[in-house]
């Protein structure tokens, strides 16, 4: 049997190599170059890629989980080309990614995978990762977005310009505390805050801050996707404001926004019980697919 061999994402040609596998395993889901040299700076984080021979077949990258960064968890993806699964290559991954996460202090691991992905799900599951959250994609064609709905009255839409940033910071925390997530959503910087949702991607066109008596009440945020699709960062309202159309509005300004820049598209992921679900099925999103969230323990290299 040819040997496994794992290297690091170093060069663009290692980037190359990367992009190219996650494209041939799932070409809906796979991080634009722009978006993944954005990834690779995660704090915490290491990109590898599994040769069988000398054949690139799989890719894998651990960091510090986004929800919470100062936490236990690492974030972990592993892929493996169909054809080249059930050789070895995809535990060689993760013991490899358990190994850099045990050095960086993480003690357990999450995966998102799809519903769909029997064989991914049987994989982990036989390694002791049990489900803890799903997710459901929800995705807009602008073309056929036909909604109107505007802010109640007293409240103003405005573009989240960076006078505004640290107001919708203060915002953004207290409104993480209510998302929906297997172990709650923590902001533990602005800086971090920054690196999430306005980052060079950040399509700031669409982004939008709500308004009421001088205080920010709500917002929305929306990042560059594949080509002529932007993805829901974030909409949040804080929580005495709930209930109002805030969120409704903040979204529909960002559609029209959307359309006036060119896209096409509009892509998010909300937990299956976030009442931000019911939002998007007003305004017209469709349900795409179904991630379910795993977490497991580290694998040892003894692990079967």
């Amino acid at each position: 049997m040819p040997t496994i061999t794992l290297r690091r994402v170093e060069g663009e040609e290692d980037v190359d190599v990367f992009l190219a596998i996650r494209r041939a395993i799932d070409p809906e889901h796979m991080p634009t170059r722009a978006a993944y040299r954005e990834h690779i700076q995660a704090p915490g984080r290491i990109d590898l890629i599994a040769e069988l021979g000398r054949e690139p077949v799989g890719t894998g990258f651990v960091e510090r989980h986004g929800d919470d960064p100062s936490g236990p968890e690492g974030w972990v993806s592993v892929r493996v080309l169909s054809e080249f699964r059930r050789r070895g290559v995809g535990s060689a991954l993760f013991e490899a990614i358990s190994e850099h996460a045990r050095r960086d202090g993480r003690r357990a691991l999450t995966m998102s995978v799809q519903e769909s992905d029997r064989d991914s799900i049987g994989y982990l599951t036989r390694r002791g990762f049990v489900e803890m959250m799903r997710l459901q994609e929800s995705v807009l064609d602008l073309a056929a977005a036909s909604s109107t709905w505007a802010p109640p009255p007293g409240v103003a839409l405005v573009p989240l310009d960076a006078e505004l940033e640290a107001a919708v910071f203060a915002a953004a925390v207290e409104i993480a505390r209510d998302i929906p997530s297997a172990h709650g959503v923590r902001i533990d910087s602005i800086d971090q805050w920054r690196r999430d949702e306005l980052s060079a991607r950040a399509l700031r066109e669409c982004c939008f801050a709500a308004v009421a008596d001088g205080e920010v009440v709500g917002y929305a945020t929306l990042i560059a996707g594949a080509e002529g699709e932007g993805l829901h960062a974030m909409t949040g309202v804080r929580r005495e404001w709930r209930r109002r159309g805030i969120a409704l509005a903040l979204k529909q300004a960002q559609i029209e926004a959307a359309k006036a820049e060119g896209l096409h598209r509009l892509r998010t992921a909300n937990a299956v019980q976030n009442p931000m679900l019911a939002v998007n099925r007003r305004l017209g999103y469709q349900k795409d697919v179904v991630w379910l969230h795993l977490r497991g323990p580290l694998l040892d290299g003894e692990a079967t």
